[in-house]
């Protein structure tokens, strides 16, 4: 099969730079993961210049399966670009292919590896890498789709059972199954998030990428156990002898003034323009750094879409006078957004919805990137805390320095939470001692209605003001 390269191979003839890493990338290790009938085998890439020369593209090596586009050939002094990469698989099996990329301002390449397995080849259908003007908002048209939830025990259908469509953190639709236990979805081809739930039974949820070659979508659910009514049987209680009509006890009541409640149940009316949610009379200045593990796993089971519906919700009742910036870290850290306040609510919220995973899990950098920027911002007096969001434990060679920097940086007044997304039991406890180390909250999140409220609630309990 003839495969078109995009990009073709430049040639300058320009003077080379002296620098080594004029030109970096946001992501060097890219995992597809396993390759089957609906992956996704598309990664966006973000290539910085921090030389005060433009970069001039020269020259890739990619092989003949990769489809590449960059939205500039030329990035300037202090600019970014975007490369674009689509792997078309042509053989069944591990890959592990090294490619660099050669700046005109740079004496060594940029590198990258991308990795994947390959478990479904479809040769019939490696459609070239998508333009920018066509991914990934409302870039293609509606395909249709049938979704459908059945029993798992028994493999009826579950009618009235309900499907909830998520994107990006979002809620797009909701869908009742009819009584066949089906329904029509007509959705733009793109990676969604699907929960089922009925009643009687235990929810689930899927992730997929919804094309025409993965346009049937079965759910199932398992029953939940019936609560069976006991009957409650009429006890006779022994009679009392009576007590002598004669026979009369003084009783002394003292109600010592320490007995009664120390809080008002009425607390008194907030004060004019006062923020409902985060009053500033009851919640301390918030200065909140959001680590966000972005690595390949994080691409699964719906797991960003958890964590953006909950960093979402905290976007929604952030006050000016708060800070919350995002960093995410897989192979190296990144600063998505710095010291967001209430006015800076939709760039957070859209640098939320654009996050993306790929790549591997590097915790130390990350957590080292967090705390510097938390205590760059910090408030005195405040509630200063870094919040980390992972699927899973950090490798051994980070996990003694994740240690060391959480204690030292508590000392300092920074507090470290730990989201667990869908964490194993084993990760669950090991990210939970973290949490523990830095005096914060270890929070399970898996639940998608749970997950919107959960930074919230996290942040209102670390910036109450204690009277």
């Amino acid at each position: 099969m003839r495969l078109l390269h995009i990009i073709p191979i430049l040639f300058f003839t320009l003077a080379w730079g002296t620098g080594f890493s004029q030109v970096t990338a946001d992501i060097s290790e890219v995992d597809f993961g396993e390759i089957n009938r609906s992956t996704d085998r598309v990664i966006d890439i973000t290539l910085t210049n921090s030389d005060d020369q433009p970069a001039f593209l020269l020259r890739y090596g990619f092989p003949p399966e990769y489809l590449v586009i960059m939205s500039d050939k030329t990035i300037p002094p202090g600019g970014t670009a975007t490369l674009r990469v689509k792997f078309n698989p042509q053989l069944k099996g591990s890959v592990k292919d090294p490619v660099d990329l050669w700046f005109s301002n740079m004496d060594k390449p940029v590198h990258f590896v991308f990795e994947a397995n390959v478990l479904y080849i479809d040769h019939s259908d490696n459609p070239a890498c998508p333009s920018f003007n066509e991914r990934p908002a409302n870039c293609c048209n509606d395909e249709p789709a049938l979704v459908e939830v059945f029993d798992r025990s028994n493999g009826k259908p579950i009618s009235g059972a309900r499907v909830r469509i998520i994107q990006q953190g979002t809620l797009q639709q909701t869908m009742i199954m009819d009584r066949q236990g089906g329904h029509e979805l007509d959705a733009p081809i793109a990676y969604y998030y699907l929960i089922a739930d009925a009643r009687e039974y235990f929810p689930s949820d899927t992730a997929m990428y919804i094309n025409r070659r993965n346009n049937h979508i079965r759910l199932l659910l398992d029953p939940a156990p019936r609560t069976t009514e006991v009957e409650t049987l009429a006890v006779q209680e022994p009679e009392q002898p009576e007590a002598p009509d004669d026979v009369m006890e003084e009783v002394t009541i003292r109600i010592e003034k320490d007995d009664q409640p120390t809080t008002d149940p009425n607390p008194p009316p907030l004060p004019l323009n006062e923020d409902a949610n985060l009053p500033e009379s009851r919640y301390s200045r918030n200065n909140v750094v959001i680590l966000v593990d972005v690595s390949q796993s994080m691409n699964q089971g719906g797991k960003m879409d958890l964590l953006k519906a909950s960093v979402l919700g905290l976007s929604d009742v952030i006050r000016d006078v708060d800070n919350v910036s995002l960093i995410t870290y897989a192979s190296q850290s990144n600063v998505v957004i710095e010291k967001a306040t209430g006015r800076e609510r939709e760039a957070l919220q859209k640098s939320t919805r654009e996050l993306q995973a790929g790549g591997m899990t590097a915790g130390a950098k990350g957590f080292k990137a967090a705390f510097e920027l938390a205590m760059t911002h910090f408030i005195e007096g405040g509630n200063n805390q870094v919040i980390v969001a992972t699927d899973g434990a950090f490798r051994a060679a980070d996990q003694a320095k994740i240690d060391k920097l959480v204690r030292k940086y508590r000392k300092k007044g920074v507090t470290t939470s730990v989201i667990g997304i869908k964490s194993t039991s084993g990760a669950s406890k090991i990210l939970d001692s973290i949490a523990r180390e830095g005096e914060g909250s270890f929070i399970y999140m898996e639940d998608f209605d749970a997950s919107q409220q959960q930074l919230v609630e996290e942040i209102k309990s670390r910036s109450f003001k204690i009277k």
